[in-house]
């Protein structure tokens, strides 16, 4: 199934189902059409369970995007204390020579 809301691109995320996420606040006698596997609805026009679960694929979208965004956040911090702790190691490794070498 592929989802996608006219005004935004589509996420590179989902390749079964494509949505940005964009609040729905539309002017009254304006619908908000979405492309779902090449064919066009509105949201309005939707029952309430579709706009339901419309909804909640959105919210999805904007978890996975923003637990995507945090794992990268964590592997960078993951890699700074590696880098941390090899400097520590190699800086050891380097005092106990100089101290063995003045023996």
């Amino acid at each position: 199934m592929k989802i996608c809301n006219h005004q935004t691109k589509l996420s590179p995320l989902a390749k079964h189902i494509q949505l940005n996420y964009k609040e729905i606040k539309m002017a009254e006698n304006k619908k908000t059409p979405i492309t779902i596997d090449d064919k066009e609805y509105h949201f309005e026009d939707m029952t309430q369970e579709q706009q339901t679960i419309l909804n909640h694929i959105a919210d999805l979208e904007k978890k996975i995007n923003g637990t995507k965004f945090n794992l990268d956040q964590l592997q960078v911090g993951r890699e700074a204390f590696i880098k941390m702790l090899r400097e520590s190691l190699d800086k050891e490794e380097a005092e106990k020579e100089v101290k063995e070498g003045d023996k």
